[in-house]
């Protein structure tokens, strides 16, 4: 029993990590869209 207790709490940790990246992976690619549209938007100036 303590045993699935831990690779429950494991597991949890896990998808808690995956779900951090996730998040910041998906605010990297945002500001690298943001800075390209700037760029493409604003070029010529």
């Amino acid at each position: 029993m303590k045993v699935h207790l831990v690779s429950i709490h494991t597991e949890n940790k896990i998808k808690a990590i995956l779900f951090a990246l996730w998040v910041v992976f998906i605010h990297l690619m945002a500001l690298a869209g943001g800075i390209y549209f700037y760029k493409d938007y604003f070029g010529p100036f």
